[in-house]
């Protein structure tokens, strides 16, 4: 019955979903006054990994709360690339993952000081995610202010 299964699995392209995908961020820092592409923004660093992902891309993003954890809605007219599909304000990238194991020792997210809806203080906090697999590692809060 095995090998049943496994010539049907060759000859229709089936294949198991294996669960040992993962992510991992070990460390985020905040650095402010960076300029980037002509603005001023804070640089999110990033020190991270995936391991069984080889050939699929994963999206690292850094999502933006206020101190009571509410989700900082991007103001008007922001950029898409400031903004995920429910209009949260956020910054990411996409990346197609080349080996089995892949590591970033510094990976840098920048977003300009002029997407902050408002002065005052706001905490970041980074994920890795893929579509099929969802979420696969999220990090600690880092807290910050803005002053415009």
């Amino acid at each position: 019955m095995k090998k049943l299964f496994l010539i049907f699995a060759a000859v229709f392209g089936l294949h198991t979903i294996s669960s040992a995908q993962s992510a991992d961020i070990s460390d985020i820092w905040l650095e402010h006054n960076v300029m980037y592409s002509g603005f001023n923004c804070i640089a999110i660093h990033l020190e991270c990994s995936v391991e069984d992902m080889q050939g699929k891309t994963v999206n690292i993003a850094a999502y933006f709360f206020d101190d009571d954890d509410n989700a900082i809605k991007a103001p008007y007219g922001a950029p898409a690339q400031f903004r995920s599909s429910n209009g949260q304000l956020c910054v990411g990238v996409n990346v197609r993952v080349a080996y089995e194991s892949a590591y970033w020792e510094d990976c840098v997210l920048y977003i300009p000081y002029g997407t902050f809806p408002y002065s005052g203080s706001y905490q970041c906090a980074a994920q890795i995610s893929h579509s099929m697999y969802g979420t696969l590692a999220v990090s600690s809060s880092e807290y910050f202010e803005v002053y415009k």
